[in-house]
């Protein structure tokens, strides 16, 4: 995915990648859930379960895949696959918060490591590029982080299925950035001459984000 990024933004900017391939995944999943007259198949019992799922695809889909983009434009895919993937160490840290997880001294010190390490081979001082990719990074870590949070908290009473999370992803990805796109530059969203392989990398991240 972070690859297929770098592909598409030459073309696209990184809000348009995210709401092009939110949408277009969104409507992939909607077509059979639409034709077999079920759009969601697992159990949502309630406007609050609704909100919940909803919440879920405000941090997993619109906020996670917004930071990572603009992380791969600002210091490339290497990097962002790095520091995105800190969300399982951060996860852990606030595990106690949310799910009243107890950790020990091993977890702390693996946090300290890990983000010394994060700074030693990101290397963010060396430009403000990188530094403004490093620092999105971690916003992207954390959404992702507060995702499987609240996924595994809620999973508990919750009984929505897999796919209706990832429907939930998709389309708050595909609407939410698709509005902040025309909001800060609407002639953004539709590229004037998009590359073949940008509008290739932008259809492979629909499928496979």
């Amino acid at each position: 995915a972070y690859t297929a990024t770098v592909a598409a933004l030459p073309s696209f900017s990184p809000w348009a990648i995210g709401a092009w391939s939110g949408l277009l995944a969104a409507a992939l999943m909607l077509v059979p859930r639409i034709a077999s007259r079920r759009i969601l198949t697992g159990e949502v019992d309630g406007l609050a379960s609704l909100g919940r799922l909803a919440i879920l695809g405000v941090l997993g889909g619109c906020l996670f895949h917004a930071t990572v983009n603009v992380d791969v434009a600002e210091a490339g895919a290497t990097i962002a696959a790095f520091v995105a993937g800190l969300s399982s160490v951060i996860a852990a840290i606030l595990a106690p918060v949310f799910l009243r997880e107890t950790i020990g001294p091993r977890v702390l010190a693996a946090f300290g490591v890990a983000m010394v390490g994060a700074l030693i081979l990101t290397e963010p001082w060396v430009s403000p590029h990188l530094l403004n990719g490093v620092l999105v990074g971690l916003g992207a870590a954390i959404a992702w982080a507060l995702f499987l949070l609240l996924a595994k908290r809620w999973g508990r009473f919750d009984r929505y299925s897999a796919g209706d999370v990832a429907l939930s992803n998709a389309i708050a990805m595909g609407v939410g950035l698709l509005v902040f796109q025309l909001a800060l530059d609407p002639s953004a969203v539709v590229p004037s001459s998009p590359t073949p392989g940008a509008v290739a990398a932008s259809l492979w991240l629909a499928i496979m984000p």
